[in-house]
């Protein structure tokens, strides 16, 4: 993330190749999916998963789990909202977006909202152990699928998505 404004032209004219790979495939059929998809990343989306677990937590009082997982919400969404802001890096140029947006593109804030969500959702509620180790794996799939639909409907670039997740 340091490092990206002195290399945009590298990461952009990477982006943009693999952007174009991915466009290459639209079709109605699938743009509707992929906009189904991509709801998983709206607003409405992530605060219903946020409050749920909010819930929960304070249903079991399991207060410090609560506490730490509203920090982590609270520090993801400010370190992203300014990295953002700092990078100023704008949607993909060239490429038909699809869908609405709002703001710089990287790090991919709706990407950072659902991964720490979803994460802080896994920690929070599920045991330490097998089952949690179980439970990675269909939320890093969740991700890369929306991920994959954002970078379809023109919204981000592969790097903006990466590192959203990242976040």
């Amino acid at each position: 993330f340091l490092v990206f404004p002195s290399l945009e032209s590298v990461f952009e004219r990477w982006d943009h190749t693999r952007q174009m790979w991915v466009t290459d495939f639209r079709t109605p059929g699938l743009t509707r999916v992929m906009l189904v998809v991509n709801g998983l990343a709206s607003s409405w989306t992530i605060r219903v998963i946020r409050w749920s677990v909010i819930l929960a937590l304070i249903v079991f009082r399991r207060w410090r789990h609560l506490f730490v997982f509203l920090g982590a919400l609270i520090v993801t969404e400010i370190v992203a909202y300014n990295a953002s802001s700092i990078v100023a890096r704008p949607r993909p140029l060239g490429i038909p977006i699809l869908t609405g947006w709002q703001g710089y593109s990287m790090p991919s804030r709706p990407m950072a909202g659902l991964a720490v969500s979803a994460v802080g959702a896994m920690y929070a509620l599920i045991v330490a152990g097998k089952p949690r180790s179980i439970a990675k794996w269909p939320i890093w799939i969740v991700l890369a699928i929306v991920g994959l639909a954002r970078v379809y409907l023109g919204v981000d670039h592969t790097t903006d998505v990466v590192m959203g997740a990242v976040f």
